[in-house]
């Protein structure tokens, strides 16, 4: 075992034991807690318990004292081999329902506990010698819980802590966790009006905000426009589509599980789509297509809708997604990839994202190799288009991946979440089960591949990782409000409102601040919204039709004519990253 390995084993035994320190502490402060697990987790530990009282947040300093006093009594962690049966009768004289039903499960006829002091725990171990090798530690978090994680059982209250065997690494981390919050993406969403989120429509389904939704509209303009460049279309289709649109695909149930519930009418049945290819396709095959007409390349937004299974965090997983479904030759598909691998990178720099992971997957080699789809094959294409743009990827097998294979871009947010923003997907099976074709040059009917380019995953992961990177300051170009007008004295208000007018009528996004409040309050306010410019108009300016221009920085740039102000932040809009 080397160095990290032995400090990780360390840390992950001292934080055991720091959990049996905290639910020690709570029985001695609250007798008749009854309490259920605690393991160790990542960057600490957590006991769930059922106290006599609601605990809250002012209840863990008192807490964490009591956890100080059994640290400096050095008590030994002792473990104690019994037989089940007295171990039953030790648990129910002691009131310990919850480690009663975790007696139950375990099927040898003798069972560990752990003494420390006057506390007994049900558990295998290891522990540290005795309380006082324990590490430092703070606890930060009380949240409600359901034993088990079924909740139709008893609900419980789950205190949790972070430990490290050396102080500077809890500082460090705390460190660290001021800014997670400090940079938290609801947090400045709901603070500059742009997102918020609403348990009666879902606590995870995000909510764009009159500015939010300018951002992404102004997002999706600009980055269409990269596509159409390329010679992609785009294209609106329906949301929903008749179950026989998709009754083929429904035989593998990884596909069938990720649709939410059929809709039924009298007639019909419909799901919601979370692709567009099937719709993409039926446009292909529309009109006859030469081979001299490929690759043709649709791209659509749309709404997706996908079921997430029973464990994970929300039931329904919504998102806004640009998809490229390229219908090509066998011979373009290498130049379509590496044309998109470059798109993609292009975004990821965009969004202020230099360290990201890509993840491809393909076929199980287990699985029969076919024609269309030889892993071999794809894999020597993969790894040719990725170094020609000098890109490592770790590459795994899947058997959902049997018709093709996958190109993931993923980016870890502030809380070290793998967030997928890009997908290039090659599928060679789909366009035959489709009937799709177009005529080769021997004049015959061919098969093409398909290649589905999810240039955006989602906007709202987009979105946040944005956030996190820029803290709500966007280029002039995506701001909301590109720029606010703000009058020293109710006498400018009409000049003001002027101004503002003549800015709209050239496409700018400009407010006027006519509230009755000091103007360094009105500056204020305009620099805590990451307003880019502020046009201070008085008497000065009025007379000379200009406005004082000042950024967001705080920097001052003197009087401007409203003519060379349009002029100048017009050539900054038109300079778009990339």
């Amino acid at each position: 075992m080397n160095d990290a390995s032995q400090k990780q084993a360390a840390q992950e035994l001292m934080r055991h034991s720091m959990a049996h320190i905290l639910a020690m502490a709570i029985i001695r402060l609250y007798p008749n807690t009854k309490i259920g697990i605690g393991p160790a987790i990542e960057n600490g530990f957590y006991y769930e318990v059922d106290a006599p009282i609601k605990l809250t947040m002012k209840d863990l300093p008192k807490i964490e004292a009591e956890m100080r006093k059994i640290i400096a009594e050095e008590l030994p962690f002792k473990q104690i081999i019994i037989p089940k049966e007295q171990a039953f009768d030790t648990l129910m004289q002691s009131g310990q329902i919850f480690k009663t039903e975790l007696l139950r499960q375990i099927p040898d006829e003798s069972v560990s506990f752990f003494k420390t002091g006057d506390f007994y725990d049900l558990c295998r171990g290891p522990h540290l010698a005795h309380t006082g090798q324990a590490g430092f530690f703070k606890l930060t978090r009380i949240s409600s819980s359901h034993w088990l994680g079924e909740k139709n059982r008893p609900k419980l209250q789950r205190i949790e802590g972070v430990a490290f065997n050396q102080e500077q690494d809890l500082l460090t981390y705390l460190e660290s966790q001021k800014e997670i919050i400090q940079k938290d993406y609801r947090k400045i969403g709901r603070r500059l009006n742009l997102i918020t989120f609403d348990d009666d429509i879902g606590n995870n389904l995000m909510i764009w905000l009159p500015k939010g939704d300018i951002i992404r509209e102004e997002l999706k303009k600009f980055l269409f426009d990269k596509l159409s460049k390329l010679g992609i279309i785009k294209l609106s289709t329906p949301s929903l589509a008749k179950f026989t649109l998709y009754r083929d695909y429904f035989e593998d149930s990884k596909v069938r599980d990720q649709y939410l519930a059929l809709i039924k009418t009298n007639r019909n049945e419909y799901l919601f789509r979370n692709d567009s290819f099937f719709h993409h396709a039926v446009v292909f095959k529309s009109t006859k297509k030469s081979y001299r007409q490929m690759p043709q390349r649709y791209a659509e937004y749309f709404d997706l809708y996908k079921q997430n299974p029973a464990e994970a965090p929300m039931d329904i997983e919504y998102s806004q997604t640009l998809q490229t479904n390229i219908f090509c030759r066998a011979d373009q598909v290498e130049e379509e990839i590496g044309t998109l691998l470059g798109l993609t990178r292009q975004l990821l720099q965009f969004i202020g994202v230099n360290d990201f992971q890509i993840l491809v997957k393909l076929s199980d080699p287990k699985l029969k190799s076919t024609k269309e789809n030889n892993p071999k094959n794809m894999l020597k294409l993969l790894e040719k288009t990725l170094a020609k743009q000098k890109l490592a990827a770790k590459i795994v097998a899947s058997d959902y991946y049997n018709n093709g294979a996958e190109i993931g871009f993923y980016v870890k947010d502030l809380l070290g979440n793998l967030l997928k923003i890009s997908t290039i997907r090659i599928d060679n099976t789909s366009a035959s089960k489709e009937e799709l074709y177009y005529i080769n040059n021997d004049n015959l009917k061919e098969i093409p591949v398909v290649v589905r380019f999810n240039f955006v995953e989602s906007f709202e992961a987009m979105l946040k990782i944005m956030l996190e990177k820029n803290e709500g300051i966007f280029d002039v170009w995506l701001a909301p409000v590109q720029c606010v007008i703000i009058a020293i004295s109710e006498k400018f208000h009409e000049q003001a409102l002027n101004i503002q007018k003549q800015l709209l009528n050239v496409g700018l996004r400009a407010s006027v601040n006519l509230e009755p409040e000091t103007m360094q309050n009105k500056i204020r306010r305009a620099e805590n919204e990451n307003i880019p410019y502020m046009l201070i108009l008085g008497e000065k300016e009025v007379n000379t039709n200009s406005v004082s221009l000042r950024q967001r920085t705080g920097q001052e740039l003197g009087l401007i004519r409203i003519e060379e102000f349009i002029d100048r932040i017009k050539d900054e809009i038109s300079q778009k990253a990339f």
